[in-house]
């Protein structure tokens, strides 16, 4: 019991730590684009191994604990033999017979396959209760809903007495974030004809309003809805006089915006039937018309892994366009619309159509939208007034104003939670100003008609020839001897020869002890005295000491090698190249790190340590049965005939079969990791809900299906191999009566010898059956476990960045960060960025653009505007030297930018502030000067100048960060966070890729200003993708894409 406790202690913590890990590695991955222009792979990498030490101590802890387990158990047999015999002689002292004690040894050898096997049971249990006690204390959290309600039912007009519009309504509604701040007395009203367009600051409970509305909820808050009373498509909840109805129940859009890795058609359709023209009028209304004419795939484009193929601005209008898709029968009113910022990045074109979209839906249906900047709310007005202005005698749309904070579209001190009617554009007071150079380039024609496919949306939504998708890959036939030194290799010759030293000498010494009682049985026992069994019991001594070398020494090459192949996998993964990380799904790559890690670090050590055992247990017993039988000999090598014929039938499919299961594995991750990342959209779509429930459903059971067909041959060669077991034995026992009658010639031998060895070939025999049916079992479960190296090893050589030398130099990555080189002066170069005729295509040879040339001068600002989808952030992407040019050249502070080291010039020369904000789990310091080259005094400087200081609560700099700012941060105060990152690295050229198009005017402003300060200083060069007139009025030259 005390060796099952430390077991299931040591199992809680790896377990703990394990998550932690792979949580770290999972945020990096998901942000590759993020955290490779940073700079903070290394750093990432670090906290991996972190996590990962502490993992490897407890299991360090447990290997050890699970080999004194294998000593007890497999030493306990002989032991159990020489007591029995020592307390046989020290009680009468009389002649023991061979068969006596034979019958001693036959009856202790068949318990030893058993407890061999009785450790790993013991493990197998603890590991099982500390896995059902996380998952249920996981289903109990408070944080999770009723398991046993729905999210979405039908109306029931008898039940609930409903109004027959949509309708949301808050009277003096009260809801608590995460942090603590209390969102208190909202006041407003919207229903068909009316458009509320939510504003604040950046932490002021937007979104926690709109999630609060559609039922989802916010940790903490007082009137928080639960499932349970969601009824009937109504919510209807109460407390202290707070009143929010919401009828039916809405649609939500979050931000960022959720897509799966399906094409655009299923996001958005979600394999519904619909008419082609019913499509194309979506989407057109979605401003997509263009997008599908520019995509290779048209409708059938593969968004990839949270919608990565796409530009921000395309996945935006794909997530507005899935809402409107999601359409009631006409008998029933229209779900609200809650719309996270629908309007953010998106250039002027686009915005205007999708803000005509909203406002003609919200003459339908109850529509709460947030906004970020002035531009979206003229948007929506100006939009307002083209249909109002055409409406005649029809319904009206009005458009109203909620306020949750100081809001520079309201005027200074307004701070009203009631919602204010506008009237006109005047109203906000947006003025764009004037732009002082423009260097236009023309769209390239993208006139074409994407109506004319002849593919039925059905058809390309469910198309298998998709060209831009990669099949994951699986091998076939035995397990390449390459994949087996690659383990070898990383355990070390030199633990793996100790090891194979340790079974060698146990054997021997097992030998030794079964000679030696061959000996005291035919010399000793007719007068037997402790002082005879002197040598049998010195040869036990020898084999438990032999036994000791064997469990540490294997224990110690399994830790080895679990260390060195995490090592190798997480380096070549992390030190791989932006293109061919982000062409890899999301669920292989954690796969890889988890599933097939753990096998590495348990399942696999555990099995080798069963194999070898069985094998040099079954290879002495051969030895010890030819010696006193040859007669066995000649019988097994008739058997190994049909033995040999079942094992590789059984192999081959168990090999198939595995690798089939691993490869079903990678698609259950990545449904999972797209429905956590859309839950909160999930839960507000019933079609969304059946059709991501079918797809993971349908995961799950092809994975099922591989596990259950692994269970079934596994009997159906147990059964097998036991005819053939209890026939030989049968043989065995017949030939020894056969030789006793004098059928057969018997070998000269000593008299006193013949019993003795005869009892011995029987009693070998006896657990050797068990054993030969443990051979097969455990190597066809080693080729198995064997599986998890060699996927691993498909992704230990990936292409490495360039300049950082080869893939898994991971150290490499980190080495530049540290090192504090002076950039360049700008004052001594004519041009910061010089592009010339720059081609680039995507991963899958799409063309992303082509052709583009400027330049720009030092210390001053550039914006990149465009449509959404032309290619700025790819262009932004190569001067970062993440994606390579087809064509053309980059020069950077005079140099191309492929003679730079990849690290000094991420670190030292650019830096890159991607559209979605990313944030590590750890405290706001870390997330801000991650390589620790500020003072603290440095880094509350830095916050406050940038507006970041917001977001630091009682602990200040060293508050915590948790699940990658998801759970106590907004969308704009992430995005405070990245910009304070980027004044503090100090580097000549910064990147804006819409970096604040989710702060309000007011923290835009500030965040522009100190930008622009820089600029002015000749500190920075600033080059930024923007569609909003703030950024726009700030630039020296625009060069439009």
């Amino acid at each position: 019991m005390t060796i099952a406790k430390i077991i299931g202690w040591t199992t809680v913590h790896v377990s703990k730590h394990r998550d932690a890990r792979v949580a770290t590695s999972s945020n990096g991955l998901s942000s590759v684009s993020a955290m490779i222009s940073a700079n903070l792979t290394g750093f990432i990498t670090s906290k991996i191994l972190g996590h990962r030490r502490n993992e490897f101590k407890y299991l360090s802890f447990r290997k050890f604990a699970d080999a004194f387990c294998v000593l007890m158990w497999d030493s306990a047999p002989n032991c159990l033999i020489i007591v029995c015999l020592a307390a046989r002689v020290w009680r009468d002292g009389s002649c023991i017979s061979s068969g006596s004690v034979y019958a001693v040894v036959s009856l202790l050898g068949i318990l030893k396959y058993p407890l061999n096997a009785f450790p790993w049971v013991i493990n197998g249990v603890m590991e099982a209760k500390v896995s059902v006690q996380r998952i249920s204390q996981f289903l109990s959290s408070q944080n999770l809903c009723n398991p046993g309600s729905k999210f979405m039912l039908g109306p029931n007009e008898d039940e609930v007495n409903d109004p027959k519009e949509s309708i949301i309504q808050c009277k003096h509604a009260r809801v608590t974030l995460a942090d603590g701040k209390i969102i208190d007395d909202v006041n407003f009203s919207a229903e068909a004809g009316k458009l509320v367009i939510v504003v604040g600051g950046a932490g002021s409970g937007k979104t926690s309003l709109l999630k609060y509305m559609a039922s989802i909820g916010c940790s903490g808050a007082e009137t928080l809805v639960s499932a349970a009373e969601i009824k009937n498509w109504s919510a209807q909840f109460s407390s202290n006089e707070k009143d929010v109805r919401v009828f039916p129940c809405p649609l939500l859009v979050t931000d960022p915006t959720w897509l799966f890795d399906e094409t655009v058609l299923s996001n958005i359709m979600f394999h519904q039937e619909d008419s082609l023209q019913n499509i194309h009028s979506l989407f057109e209304r979605c401003a997509l018309g263009a997008d599908v004419v520019s995509w290779r795939q048209g409708i059938s484009q593969r968004c990839g892994s949270l919608g990565c193929n796409l530009s921000g601005g395309q996945r935006r209008r794909v997530s507005i366009a899935r809402a409107l898709a999601q359409v009631n029968p006409s008998n029933q009113p229209q779900a609200p619309l809650l719309l996270d910022c629908p309007l953010v990045g998106l250039d002027g074109e686009s915005r205007a159509i999708l803000a005509e979209t909203i406002l003609k839906e919200s003459l339908n249906r109850a529509i709460v939208m947030v906004a970020v900047s002035k531009e979206e709310i003229q948007a929506c007005l100006h939009a307002a007034t083209c249909i109002n202005a055409t409406a005649g005698n029809q319904s009206m749309a009005h458009v109203s104003l909620l306020n949750l904070g100081q809001d520079h579209a309201l005027g200074d001190g307004d701070s009203a939670k009631t919602a204010i009617s506008l009237t006109n554009e005047s109203d906000i007071g947006l003025t764009l100003g004037s732009h002082r150079q423009a260097i236009d380039k023309q769209d390239a024609d993208s006139s074409g008609d994407w109506q004319s496919e002849d593919v039925s949306p059905k058809q390309k939504s469910s198309k298998d020839s998709d060209e831009d998708y990669e099949e994951e890959s699986m091998e076939s036939g035995l397990i390449s001897w390459k994949v087996i030194q690659v383990y070898l290799r990383h355990a070390g010759w030199a633990s793996f020869t100790f090891m194979m030293l340790g079974f060698l000498i146990m054997q021997l010494t097992r030998v030794w002890f079964q000679l030696a009682l061959v000996h005291w049985t035919s010399y000793g026992s007719n007068h037997p005295s402790i002082e005879s069994l002197r040598p049998v019991s010195i040869s036990v001594v020898a084999n438990v000491a032999a036994s000791v070398i064997r469990a540490v020494s294997f224990a110690i090459f399994g830790l080895v090698a679990a260390n060195r192949m995490h090592q190798a996998i997480l380096n070549s993964v992390m030190g791989a190249s932006y293109q061919v990380l982000s062409a890899i799904p999301l669920g292989r790559l954690i796969n890889r790190l988890s599933s097939d890690t753990d096998s590495v670090d348990e399942s696999l050590p555990f099995q080798l340590n069963i194999l070898g055992s069985v094998t040099w247990f079954i290879l002495s017993s051969l030895a010890l049965m030819g010696i006193s039988y040859p007669w066995i000999l000649l019988v097994f090598a008739l058997v190994a005939v049909f033995y040999y014929h079942l094992q590789h039938v059984y192999r081959y499919a168990s090999r198939t079969l595995r690798r089939l299961e691993s490869i079903s594995r990678s698609p259950v991750f990545t449904h999972i990791q797209d429905i956590e990342a859309g839950l909160d959209t999930v839960r507000c779509m019933p079609r969304a809900q059946t059709y991501m429930m079918l797809k993971l459903e349908e995961s799950v059971d092809e994975m099922l299906k591989c596990q259950h067909a692994q269970a079934a041959a596994a009997q159906w060669f147990g059964f097998r191999l036991q005819l053939i077991v209890t026939m030989l034995f049968a043989v065995l026992a017949a030939l020894a009566v056969c030789e006793h009658q004098g059928c057969i010639p018997t070998f000269d031998r000593d008299p006193q010898l013949l019993a003795a060895f005869l009892g011995l070939a029987l009693s070998q025999a006896v657990p050797l059956a068990g054993f030969l049916t443990g051979f097969v079992q455990s190597l066809a479960e080693t080729e198995r476990q064997f599986i998890a190296v060699e996927r691993q090893c498909e992704y230990m050589n990936l292409t490495p960045e360039q300049g950082f030398g080869k893939a898994g130099d991971s150290c490499n990555k980190s080495e530049c960060a540290f090192q504090h080189v002076s950039p360049l002066p700008l004052q001594e170069l004519a041009a910061a960025i010089e592009v010339e005729n720059l081609t680039v295509r995507h991963a899958n040879n799409q063309l992303a653009f082509s052709g583009i040339t400027f330049s720009v001068q030092q210390g001053t600002h550039t914006v990149i505007a465009g449509r959404s989808g032309s290619g700025k952030s790819s262009l932004a992407l190569a001067v970062c030297k993440m994606i390579p040019a087809n064509s053309g050249s980059i020069r950077v502070l005079g140099k191309n930018i492929h003679t730079y080291n990849t690290g000094y010039y991420r670190r030292q020369v650019t830096s890159l502030l991607t559209q979605d904000p990313w944030i590590f789990d750890g405290t706001v310091h870390e997330n801000v000067d991650p390589f620790g080259r500020l003072t603290q005094q440095e880094i509350i400087q830095v916050l406050e100048k940038t507006g970041a200081w917001t977001v630091c609560r009682e602990d200040g700099t060293d508050t915590l960060i948790c699940e990658n700012g998801q759970c106590n941060l907004s969308r704009g105060e992430m995005q405070l966070v990245c910009v304070a990152r980027l004044v503090a690295a100090g580097v000549p050229i910064v990147i804006n890729d819409e970096a604040t198009s989710h702060l309000n005017d007011q923290a835009e402003h500030r965040v522009l200003s100190v930008l622009q300060s820089l600029v002015a200083d000749g500190r920075i060069t600033l080059l930024s993708i923007a569609h909003k007139g703030n950024v726009l009025k700030t630039a020296d030259q625009i060069v439009k894409m």
